[in-house]
């Protein structure tokens, strides 16, 4: 891990729990007012059973997609919000450098 990477990882640990606070009481107005809706509406029109969730912070789309029956895979790149998300038990969350990740590869076409 270069000095970068380090600086950003230590910024994610300082700042999950706010960012997590902020998503999850909808203190940021254009995700309340239209994105995060939009989001789910235009993955909801594929009509998808499996969904993986690239950069899926503490989950929050994990958590909307399974209550609609989906089955989701997160995955993020800051350990401390893999534990959020994973605490919320609404998906599968891993970290890019975890055992699952390295078992498994993916091509995602849009």
């Amino acid at each position: 891990m270069n000095e970068k990477e380090r600086q950003l990882e230590k910024s994610w640990i300082a700042n999950a729990e706010a960012w997590t606070q902020s998503v999850r009481q909808n203190q940021i107005e254009s995700r309340k007012l239209a994105t995060d809706q939009a989001v789910i509406d235009e993955i909801v029109s594929f009509n998808p059973r499996k969904v993986m969730d690239v950069g899926s912070g503490e989950g929050w789309l994990a958590r909307a997609l399974h209550s609609r029956g989906m089955e989701v895979v997160g995955i993020e790149g800051s350990g401390e919000l893999v534990q959020v998300a994973q605490a919320a038990a609404a998906g599968t969350f891993n970290d890019p450098n975890s055992a699952w990740c390295n078992r498994h590869s993916y091509v995602a076409s849009l």
